[in-house]
């Protein structure tokens, strides 16, 4: 089976308007996928079709990060 989950955690300012400063982004995933398939696929959400991301990083750093909850993939 072939799963993905994505949380986020995020750091607001301490001051009003209590804006978000830093948004971490994980996604886990499971089953049997290539590394290559699964970065490519986050990177295109990043860089491409993510529209709410695009405008949030004008604000706020973004940082992804991708977790195989299967272990490492082969390849």
């Amino acid at each position: 089976m072939v799963g993905l989950k994505v949380s986020a955690a995020a750091t607001q300012a301490e001051t009003a308007p209590r804006v978000f400063t830093h948004i971490k982004l994980t996604y886990e995933v499971t089953g049997r996928l290539s590394r290559k398939a699964v970065e490519d696929a986050v990177s295109l959400s990043k860089n491409k079709y993510c529209s709410v991301s695009k405008m949030l990083e004008k604000a706020a750093e973004i940082d992804h990060e991708i977790v195989f909850a299967d272990g490492e993939p082969e390849a």
